[in-house]
């Protein structure tokens, strides 16, 4: 008996991308598209400069999160020294929830934004 494949469409989902911008007071950290294992690299970035100050993660063009991004925040929460605060910017009200679900928003200062475009 033979079997029939289907074919099924694959959601397309845009790469992730990260833009760091070093500013006087603070560092700003913009994630767009798919916020995944991939960015490690890009997102190790971060964590790598010894000169540690506030830093704002702005995830509001993040399309979807896996459990590596969580995974990278909290390596970034451990790097960051505990007296600099770091906020997450999101703005998908079930990005929000899932970071609430994690428990992140004992680690980080979370606030919702409006959506902006891709980068």
């Amino acid at each position: 008996m033979a079997t029939v494949k289907r074919r099924t469409r694959r959601r397309f989902v845009p790469r992730g991308a990260v833009k760091i911008c070093e500013e006087l007071a603070h560092r700003q950290v913009d994630v767009a598209g798919r916020f995944d294992f991939a960015l490690f690299r890009d997102f190790g970035q971060v964590f790598c400069d010894r000169k540690s100050r506030p830093t704002v993660v702005d995830l509001s063009a993040v399309t979807d999160f896996t459990s590596a991004a969580i995974g990278m925040l909290l390596v970034l929460r451990r790097k960051v020294e505990p007296r600099h605060e770091i906020r997450l910017k999101v703005a998908d009200p079930a990005a929000l929830e899932l970071l609430r679900l994690a428990r992140l928003d004992a680690s980080f200062a979370i606030e919702s934004v409006s959506p902006r475009n891709a980068l």
